[in-house]
């Protein structure tokens, strides 16, 4: 398999998303690829996994993770999500942050990522970051949270 980093969409990315058309997915992507890059493994020219991450500075967020089911619970996942923390990290970037999706939670806390709640506005998302925040960027992920 093979790691490949891109500012373009993989191609098979669109059969990926069973549960939206193809037009939207297009749609929501041409509208929300600036300053994304994507990270994604590919096995027989077809992508198993990627992570599409917003690069902000020295706070990035990860706005996709996917995984193919029949490539899961490989380590593959895993091994992107780890690949891509060090490679910013090492950049100086401070801190990863994730919305996690019901279900999803296992991966990020394996990685080390400290979920910090369940979001007020996404009740079925969870907001978890890894590395280091200062006080008032928590509080101001907090304000996003629900207690």
């Amino acid at each position: 398999m093979k790691l490949n980093v891109a500012i373009r969409i993989p191609s098979n990315i669109l059969n990926i998303r069973d549960s939206f058309s193809q037009e939207l997915v297009k749609l929501w992507l041409e509208r929300n690829l600036s300053g994304k890059v994507f990270w994604f493994i590919d096995s027989r020219g077809s992508t198993v996994s990627y992570i599409m991450v917003e690069e902000m500075g020295e706070i990035n967020t990860i706005r996709g993770f996917y995984t193919e089911p029949s490539f899961r619970n490989q380590g593959i996942g895993s091994e992107l999500l780890q690949t891509v923390y060090d490679y910013y990290e090492a950049l100086g970037a401070r801190a990863m942050v994730v919305n996690i999706t019901k279900g999803a939670e296992r991966i990020y806390e394996k990685q080390g990522y400290e979920i910090l709640g369940t979001r007020k506005d996404f009740q079925d998302q969870k907001i978890a970051t890894k590395g280091k925040l200062t006080d008032k960027e928590q509080e101001k992920l907090k304000k996003k949270i629900k207690f």
